[in-house]
């Protein structure tokens, strides 16, 4: 007993490490927006655009990086994922200007989307009596505490030493962690060679199965509606406190501080929630998560402009814990949903459109922002969107009581 408790420390230690630094140093970054958009004279809507170019090349790879870790293994590709990521965070200290700056964030997406499937694949691995949720929601929430540590810690060192020496810190502590981490985590076992022809087939295969799975099907809107308010929220929160909510930049950087602090409780407290009731089961926790990351928008877009400061602090807490949190819950189903042979594709499958929306909400969020210079109707359109996944799942319930029904 002994010896399995220790086999399966040594297999979440790495990734919980190594999903925590990437936290710090990715998820500190939208807290140094307001500052790095001064530098460069931004209009919102170009602010918009780094969320954006750091995850083009995620989406472009997603799928087929997914596939990868299944093939190649676990350790190889947090390594990989984990220096690459932590090296062009480096590079953004050098950055002449907002374009080299974009060309960067494209590198640190690419990093990032070897480094998803990867972690998500160890936590799934690494229990053999089936996924937790509330495992997959402790492992989720270190990228928040991460973040959260990133987003409060970050801006101070900028406030003091600039922004460019703040981002090279970060990057050479992600390389740095990653490397030690790679000496520590033992080596995959049975893991399948690169054969390209085998790998075609067996893709194909996979990406097939998994499609028809119409659980999966609602992973992927859900993901894609989530993925879209976080990606909102994680890029304009801090400058929404400021602009509207009339913060100094240090407490609007606190408020994004705070949303990343109530994803870190979010993940782990909605995965235990999953885990141990007997009536809500993980659809219908996420759809209930979902209407209620809409109301808090609605309470954004109304209220939000003549709400004293620390009540948009709290405000701020209850989405990061709500729009954030979801990825115990939503993860740990999705490894049951797919399986641990083909956990990494399914992941890829779903980080398509997760990371479509990421790609796409924050620069039209700020164009709408910018055209009609109120937070109103964007805040609005996105309570809009976080509804959809309870309607599409209404609409697949009906689907499943008509067949069911039908005679014959």
């Amino acid at each position: 007993m002994e010896a399995k408790n220790t086999t399966f420390v040594k297999k979440v230690v790495s990734p919980f490490a190594i999903n925590t630094t990437m936290g710090f140093i990715v998820g500190g970054i939208p807290a140094l927006l307001p500052l790095i958009s001064d530098e460069f004279n931004l209009t919102r809507s170009q602010v918009g655009l780094y969320t954006t170019f750091m995850f083009m090349s995620s989406v472009s790879v997603a799928l087929f990086a997914g596939y990868i870790v299944d093939r190649i293994g676990v350790k190889r590709c947090l390594t990989f994922g984990g220096i690459v990521s932590g090296s062009f965070v480096a590079l953004f200290s050098v950055a002449p200007s907002y374009m080299s700056f974009l060309l960067f964030a494209v590198g640190l997406g690419f990093g990032q989307s070897i480094l998803t499937p990867a972690g998500n694949k160890a936590i799934i691995d690494a229990r053999e009596g089936g996924v937790s949720n509330l495992l997959m929601g402790l492992f989720r929430s270190t990228l928040g505490l991460g973040s959260l540590t990133g987003a409060a810690v970050l801006p101070l060192v900028a406030v003091n030493y600039g922004w460019r020496t703040s981002t090279l810190l970060g990057g050479a502590i992600g390389v740095t962690i990653t490397v030690l981490l790679a000496f520590k985590r033992h080596d995959d076992n049975n893991v399948q060679n690169l054969s390209s022809a085998r790998m075609k087939g067996s893709f194909k295969e996979s990406v097939r199965v998994l499609a028809r799975s119409s659980s999966l099907r609602f992973l992927m809107v859900t993901g894609f509606c989530f993925a879209a308010v976080f990606s909102i929220s994680v890029t304009y929160l801090a400058l929404w406190l400021r602009d509207s909510g009339g913060l100094s930049e240090y407490y609007a950087a606190l408020g994004l501080a705070l949303a990343h602090f109530g994803g870190v409780l979010g993940r782990p407290l909605l995965g235990f929630l999953s885990d141990r009731s007997v009536t809500l089961r993980p659809i219908t926790l996420l759809v209930l998560d979902a209407l209620a990351v809409a109301v808090i928008l609605v309470v954004f877009a109304v209220f939000g402009s003549v709400l004293p400061g620390f009540i948009l602090l709290l405000i701020s807490f209850f989405l990061g814990f709500t729009a954030m949190g979801f990825g115990g819950v939503f993860f740990g189903f999705l490894g049951v949903v797919a399986g641990r042979e083909n956990a990494g594709v399914a992941t890829g499958m779903v980080l398509m459109f997760i990371r479509s929306a990421i790609l796409a909400a924050p620069p039209v969020f700020g164009l709408i922002v910018d055209k009609l210079d109120s937070y109103t109707v964007p805040w609005l359109i996105a309570a809009a969107v976080i509804v959809i996944p309870a309607i599409y799942h209404l609409l697949r319930v009906k689907k499943t009581a008509s067949t069911e029904s039908s005679p014959g």
